[in-house]
């Protein structure tokens, strides 16, 4: 317990003073309560203030018995958390305890949940909270972090993810904090519904007559669980009416500068790396707090670089991707393949693009025809559609490369929204153009033509050499998998 034991009157008077302001506000509590350190020390951002005036807003409207209900846009790694889901429901505690107040923490799982359920035990354990809020202190028997509670009172704090078991259980303050952990999960039309269903069912239908509602994060998407949310707001006057608070990464000034929202912690190149490591899409939901439907201007041709020949240097891997499409039909798709290199500084080469309408019964010879151009030093990827064919189908196009002695890959072709399976590898090609001015490419015939899909994405006239390429790329840095490895001397190797 801290005590002010033998110091001077102005200390006394100061640490008094100190105590009071964080009894009655939310970042004055926070300051007080900090457990960082010197080492982590509490550091203070306009966002931050702002959240914790409207964290004091809602709780002074509770006591007035008026629901509130918020949503909080905040970029990644600016506190949002902290703030929301560690130090929010220690200080409802101290405040609202009276009221018996069930607090509801959600996360995108149990795990996060729980973590933020146990980081307040232990705000609310510690002796400087103690001091602020005496009659507040741990019920004896319940005490897990997924559900605990306060000794003397009746209300519960619990922890769970969206669709994690809330029936039978109330909220008074219902905290639901980032609904996907991934850029994955966020592209998922199932796991959105799942999030948006969960909310409505298994959260909202939680709530006392009474509430506090705080829906914090990061946006990922214009369909996402926030944007639903607001989407369902203006179109349904008796659905309730959230009050959104966002703080982008940065806001232009009128000499056309950038103010970033965070240089207390974050300087300006922090800002502007970041930046370069998003593509604009990404960029629009992560930093700027506003997200946009994925449009041509995802990913642009500027972030390749046009050479006559793959550069020198040693390079540690090499794959030719094949999606085959096996029709020579003039509307339908085209057999495409993309050859990339790897090389030991990691930076990489699109060696070779090509993009043909193949009958079936040719493909296998023209796979074979490309393989003797590669050398046996490149890994020639097909990939193939799971179902009643299985492995059969590519095993039979690769036959001809398999007994001239060609290494052979066959992969399973990747599910969910095709700009998605594009990610990796328009990542890396963004990257390398902030650091080294782009993903270098080969002038070839197809070269144009796949530039200018690029430019198209996420929906270009043709996706085939994208998912070529991309197959490629992700082949050669480890995040594409293979069912099935067969020729080169190794016989079939199933994984």
């Amino acid at each position: 317990m801290i005590t002010l034991g033998n110091i001077n009157r102005d200390m006394a008077m100061a640490e008094l003073v100190k105590r009071e302001r964080a009894r009655r506000s939310m970042l004055g509590c926070m300051d007080y309560c900090w457990q960082g350190g010197i080492q982590s020390p509490m550091i203070v951002g306009r966002h931050t203030i702002g959240m914790c005036k409207t964290l004091d807003k809602a709780i002074a409207r509770f006591k007035q018995r008026i629901s509130t209900f918020l949503i909080i846009r905040v970029p990644f790694r600016h506190g949002k958390s902290d703030c929301s889901s560690r130090f929010f429901p220690a200080y409802v505690l101290g405040h609202l305890h009276s009221y018996d107040p069930d607090v509801m923490l959600v996360g995108c799982d149990d795990d996060l949940a729980t973590g933020f359920s146990r980081d307040a035990q232990t705000i609310v354990q510690d002796d400087r909270y103690q001091t602020l809020f005496p009659g507040v202190r741990m019920h004896r028997k319940y005490t897990s972090a997924g559900e605990w509670g306060i000794d003397g009172r009746r209300g519960r704090v619990r922890a769970l993810g969206f669709g994690g078991g809330a029936m039978g259980r109330g909220a008074s303050v219902l905290i639901a904090d980032d609904w996907c952990r991934k850029r994955e999960d966020a592209e998922s039309p199932g796991i959105r519904e799942k999030v948006w269903n969960a909310f409505r069912n298994d959260l909202m239908t939680r709530r006392a007559p009474v509430s506090i509602v705080a829906v914090v994060g990061t946006p990922w998407h214009v369909d996402g669980l926030q944007e639903r949310i607001i989407k369902e707001a203006k179109g349904n006057k008796e659905f309730p009416q959230f009050e959104v608070v966002s703080y982008p990464a940065r806001t232009k000034r009128d000499d056309g500068t950038w103010e970033y929202l965070f240089p207390e912690r974050f300087g300006e190149s922090w800002y502007r790396e970041m930046y370069a490591t998003l593509n604009p899409y990404e960029a629009a939901g992560l930093l700027d707090v506003n997200p946009v439907q994925a449009s041509g201007n995802m990913a642009s041709r500027a972030w390749f670089l046009k050479t006559p020949a793959p550069p020198g240097g040693r390079v540690v891997k090499k794959v030719r991707y094949w999606d085959c499409a096996a029709t020579t039909n003039k509307k339908s798709d085209y057999t495409a393949s993309g050859c990339v290199w790897k090389y030991d500084d990691g930076k990489e080469c699109i060696a070779d693009v090509t993009l043909d309408r193949i009958g079936y019964a040719m493909i296998g010879d023209a796979m074979l025809k490309v393989a003797q151009a590669d050398g046996f030093d490149v890994e020639q990827w097909i990939e193939f559609e799971k179902g009643s064919m299985g492995l059969i189908g590519p095993s039979e196009l690769a036959r001809p490369m398999i007994a001239k002695g060609y290494k052979v890959m066959l992969a399973k072709r990747p599910t969910g929204a095709k700009h998605f399976t594009w990610f990796g590898m328009l990542n890396r090609a963004h990257t390398s153009y902030a650091r080294h001015g782009g993903m270098l490419i080969v002038d070839g015939t197809q070269t144009e033509q796949f530039l200018a899909d690029v430019d198209a994405t996420p929906s270009p006239a043709h996706d085939d050499n994208l998912d070529a390429v991309s197959g490629a790329s992700d082949a050669v840095n480890g995040t594409r998998e293979c069912e099935a490895a067969v020729g080169g001397g190794m016989g079939m190797v199933v994984r």
